[in-house]
């Protein structure tokens, strides 16, 4: 039997196609680190590690770290506890407890002499281990030499790709409304942000040719190599592709022989859907008669359709565990990964050896049954406060016998936000989205303004007529508080009004 680099049966699966000349100069000239190279003879049996500035474990300031990890076992399904996400202490899960000592345990699966050792800029191997085994099994990557690389989340991971691929002059597809953050860090480098068109499933993969046409057509001395994606639960449209979306999409890709960087930080927050018709039905029963997709009915990571190597998927645990964790992955292929692996080295040397202590010691302990019933939990939370907002604004700003439709939006289908629409009037005076937003300040409520999320900047869309709002951290009473006074404001203008 045939083995991937990762010890898993390649099953005749064909290699990466080679996409050396996607790389930038500055990578193309970076190799590993000189130091970090002599880490793999340290464990050899009988060696005098004398090679490596490496203090001794037992000057570590940490002894052993204790953590109480959320046990999300369910119990038992009542119309009344349904909807649980009034978050008062009493509904809060129990607790399992993990330890994580300084030295070999039998009952640990990593110590703190290794996560808070230097170490290799891949993460540690047992966490790495771990986690190419969740995505073998969930993702199902369809060319077998693909690796993983642990990352500090998604931020740092897009800034590394960005390193790897990007000189000035470069362009990136982006979605016409897309994640403030990485665009911020596009910006800076000198890049083209170039726009495709969105609809209620993400971006238009015939849109994709178009503008990716256009523009090597219009800038024949510019590159465009790279699309930036965020397929499930896009910030800030809360759309989701379908899986046929998916196909076409990475087809359009292949076609233009794009890499794609996929943003997946939303994948298990995928929620139910919510009508008109739902409008006045009690939201407990509502929500007690949902079926949940628990991490195994999940909608399919581009990864998994990737025959090429042509995907940089990166995934976060900041909507899973916490941000703070500053911890995820990014899988690709072998050559992007060494890459991004002797990038890591001589920047942030590593993700935290404590977070990276932590999830392994989790991970390692934690049963299927674990994992689907934390997504369960989260899917549960989000569907409440999704159908909350949702059931509010359609309330507040849909057209009724007494007031005009004075916005519009798409019922979210997966993470944490709703993107609105404001029916401007047909004679607003410039600034009309800052008067608004001030209104909105003014009355206790903060949603972010559209113009952040334009590719071309704030500059010129200050009145682009959207706001996201975000329903994953306010009550629910607030919720519906912002969506009332939003649609009393847009009244008061004279929106949605001829």
């Amino acid at each position: 039997m045939t083995l991937n680099g990762n010890g898993f049966p390649s099953n005749g699966l064909p290699k990466a196609k080679d996409f050396v000349s996607f790389l930038n100069k500055e990578t193309l000239s970076r190799e590993r680190s000189g130091l970090k190279g002599y880490l793999a003879y340290r464990n050899r049996p009988g060696m005098s590690a004398l090679g490596g500035g490496l203090p001794h474990p037992s000057l570590f300031s940490f002894q052993s770290i204790d953590v109480s990890v959320n046990d999300y076992t369910p119990r038992p399904a009542t119309v009344k506890n349904a909807a649980i996400f009034h978050m008062s202490k009493s509904k809060q899960p129990s607790f399992k407890k993990a330890t994580v000592p300084l030295f070999p345990d039998l009952r640990a699966s990593v110590t703190l002499g290794e996560a808070l050792q230097y170490g290799e800029g891949r993460g540690l191997q047992k966490l790495v281990t771990l986690l190419s085994e969740s995505v073998e099994k969930t993702h199902k990557p369809k060319y077998c030499d693909w690796s993983l690389v642990v990352t500090s989340g998604n931020t740092d991971a897009m800034d590394k790709c960005l390193r790897l691929f990007c000189e000035q002059g470069d362009a990136v597809l982006v979605e016409e409304f897309s994640y403030p953050s990485a665009m911020e860090q596009m910006r800076p480098l000198g890049l083209h942000l170039v726009p495709v068109k969105v609809d209620a499933e993400g971006m238009v993969p015939s849109d994709v040719i178009r503008a990716a046409s256009d523009f090597r057509m219009t800038h024949p001395e510019s590159r465009l190599n790279l699309i930036y994606v965020v397929p499930t639960g896009q910030n800030p449209l809360g759309t989701s592709m379908s899986t046929e979306r998916r196909q076409q999409f990475y087809k359009a890709c292949q076609s233009l022989d794009l890499v794609i960087l996929e943003d997946d930080p939303y994948s298990v927050l995928q929620l139910p859907p919510f009508t008109t018709e739902d409008v006045d039905k009690d939201l407990a029963e509502l929500e007690a008669s949902y079926s949940y997709a628990g991490n195994t009915g999940l909608m399919p990571s581009l990864l998994s359709f990737d025959t090429d190597g042509r995907v940089v998927y990166m995934y976060t645990y900041s909507k899973v565990l916490a941000p703070g964790c500053r911890l995820g992955y990014i899988v690709t292929n072998d050559l992007f990964a060494e890459k991004f692996t002797f990038l890591t080295e001589v920047t942030t040397q590593g993700s935290s050896g404590i977070s990276q202590a932590i999830v392994t010691e989790m991970l390692s302990k934690w049963t299927p049954s674990d994992h689907y019933n934390l997504a369960i939990y989260l899917q549960k939370y989000y569907t409440h406060k999704r159908n909350v907002i949702v059931r509010a604004a359609m309330r507040a700003l849909n057209k009724s016998e007494s007031q005009p439709q004075v916005a519009e939006f798409v019922v979210p289908t997966s993470g944490m936000f709703i993107w609105i629409k404001v029916n401007l009037p047909d004679a607003f005076k410039p600034g009309i989205m800052k008067r608004i937003f001030d209104s909105l300040i003014q009355n206790g409520v903060l949603v972010v303004p559209g113009m952040e999320f334009c590719p071309s900047g704030r500059k010129g869309n200050e009145d682009a007529p959207y706001f996201r709002a975000a329903f994953s951290y306010a009550s629910d009473e607030d919720l519906e508080r912002a969506m009332t006074i939003l649609g009393r404001i847009l009244r008061d203008l004279g929106c949605g009004q001829s």
